[in-house]
């Protein structure tokens, strides 16, 4: 297996919802907040059900032996994504992947620090909102014109 696919992920929230802050004892705490935990509780139910791919997909990163390039899709519907005169919408989505990294690495019975190239892009979803991941062996590509 050269790439993994997996479909049908609950789109995790902005990390502007995933925590809320609360006094307790007098001092100010940053807890999970009702969206994230429901968003943990989505992510475990959609894993249960995908649990062969799960199981498949950790035996193929086993065997890569790589550190990991693992591309996001966050499918939207179009209303989500464009206003009716055609404009895009301010709809930021890299302050989702947080979330997602944390519950994929931990499903997958992985270290997300393994996770080394991680792009993301939105799209148009045909049916239903969902994330979608692609997981594949990272290869180093170096740029003649990049100093570093």
């Amino acid at each position: 297996m050269d790439i993994i696919v997996l479909k049908g992920i609950p789109l995790p929230p902005s990390v502007n919802h995933q925590y809320k802050t609360v006094m307790v004892g007098g001092k100010l705490m940053r807890v999970p907040s009702k969206e994230y935990k429901q968003y943990k509780k989505d992510f475990a139910a959609w894993a249960m059900l995908k649990k062969n791919e799960i199981l498949v997909a950790r035996q193929a990163i086993i065997d890569w032996n790589s550190t990991l390039e693992v591309s996001m899709y966050c499918c939207f519907e179009q209303s989500r994504l464009i206003t009716k005169d055609g404009r895009c919408k301010n709809l930021d989505i890299s302050n989702r992947s947080k979330a997602l990294h944390d519950l994929l690495s931990e499903a997958l019975q992985i270290n997300d620090s393994t996770f080394v190239s991680t792009p993301m892009e939105k799209v148009l979803a045909s049916l239903v909102e969902e994330a979608i991941i692609v997981i594949k062996p990272f290869s180093y590509r170096y740029s003649n014109d990049l100093k570093l």
